[in-house]
């Protein structure tokens, strides 16, 4: 039996006291790693601490459950963030959230290990670059970036219409009825 609960992790420290606590795990696309740069430049000049930038491969190998991270891209980008997908702890893909659209939100503890993660995901370039962009309004100028856990999205509009009566008599026929699509 369970004797005693795990304290949760809610809050993720980025930069305390000036010194760099957590890493930027960048993806593989030229775009994604110059939205990650951005983040990094941006981060560096709010609090005066350059966090370290780490390929998706070397962040696996050597970050992944050791250290808190900021993970920037989507699955089919960025080996940590398909890892986070598989988890059910990140949502991007290719379809959701759409053309544009971004989701922002903190991991808590998601190994088990005392690390948490920030997510910054898109389906498209415009949409990681929007990620971070959202992100970095939440960074306050000083020597300490902490934050409580939280989620910021912005959807397409279209990733998750449920399909019209019309739309739903079109399908191919299934053996299973379907008299409505919900999510």
């Amino acid at each position: 039996p369970i004797e005693k609960l795990k304290t949760l992790a809610t809050k993720t420290i980025l930069v305390q006291d000036g010194q760099p606590q957590a890493s930027i795990v960048m993806p593989t696309d030229p775009a994604g790693q110059a939205a990650a740069r951005i983040l990094q430049q941006q981060i560096g000049a709010k609090t005066g601490c350059t966090l370290p930038l780490l390929g998706d491969d070397e962040a696996w190998e050597t970050a992944w459950g050791k250290q808190n991270l900021i993970v920037v891209g989507n699955p089919m980008t960025n080996k940590v963030f398909a890892m986070l997908y598989c988890l059910h702890y990140a949502c991007s893909d290719a379809a959701w959230p759409g053309k544009g659209g971004y989701e922002v939100r903190t991991v808590c503890d998601a190994r088990g290990l005392g690390q948490n993660i920030v997510v910054l995901g898109g389906s498209d370039e415009m949409g990681v670059r929007a990620a971070v962009a959202a992100f970095l309004q939440k960074v306050e100028p000083g020597d300490r970036l902490v934050l409580d856990h939280f989620i910021d999205t912005r959807i397409d509009g279209k990733a998750f219409t449920p399909l019209s009566d019309e739309e739903l008599a079109e399908q191919p026929t299934n053996p299973i009825k379907q008299t409505r699509n919900y999510y």
